[in-house]
């Protein structure tokens, strides 16, 4: 269950704005069509069966863009995430690690950026402005000191913290990608505190970054 979308951090994803629309679109349907059957009474009638019908089929297409969204963001490091550079031959995109090796750390159950944070984030703005590429995909991770669900939720709150700094910097949304895995792709031994500590992390990769070596 890997959380992924495009940068839009607030509490609603996909399904969820979904299933809002599809419920407004399917009440007013609804009742017009009960209207036409059985007057008032017939209105608020089909305005209920509209609203439960379009909610349901709207968050069924909000679920879809999920999962969409997901696929393209995570297919590439769920394969290659022990790279800091790789290419994925389905898309075509190249993509580029351009944050530091244990650089964007949280503490435990913490999604707010530490000072250091902030610090590396500035470093790989001023980088960027200089580096062509069409996307950022941003990874948050926790350790597996939690629950599965939790992990999950906390590690989309971290990518969504250091998005809305990349934001704040004057960064386009549009080209922001954020991807919560939980724990499922730990950068070190769970076992450990040092390895926890490594794993409550987020990295940063552009997309279609132009090699010029």
């Amino acid at each position: 269950m890997i959380i992924s979308s495009l940068y839009s951090c607030d509490t609603m994803n996909n399904a969820s704005k979904g299933y809002v629309a599809g419920t407004v679109g399917g009440t007013i349907i609804g009742a017009g069509l009960g209207a036409a059957l059985g007057g008032d009474y017939g209105a608020d009638v089909g305005a209920h069966l509209g609203m439960a019908v379009g909610g349901v089929a709207g968050a069924a297409v909000g679920a879809e863009q999920d999962a969409k969204e997901a696929a393209v963001a995570q297919s590439p490091y769920m394969d290659n995430h022990t790279s800091d550079t790789y290419y994925d031959k389905d898309t075509g995109l190249i993509y580029r690690k351009v944050s530091e090796e244990d650089a964007l750390l949280f503490q435990s159950r913490s999604s707010k950026l530490t000072s250091q944070s902030r610090k590396e984030i500035l470093v790989i703005a001023a980088a960027l402005r200089d580096i062509p590429f069409s996307g950022i995909v941003i990874y948050g991770s926790a350790d597996d000191t939690e629950s599965r669900d939790y992990s999950y939720e906390l590690s989309y709150e971290r990518a969504c913290a250091v998005a809305d700094y990349f934001v704040g910097l004057g960064f386009n949304e549009r080209l922001i990608s954020v991807v919560g895995l939980g724990n499922e792709f730990p950068v070190a031994d769970n076992s450990t505190i040092e390895g926890r500590a490594r794993n409550r992390c987020v990295e940063v990769y552009i997309v279609n970054a132009k090699d010029n070596n």
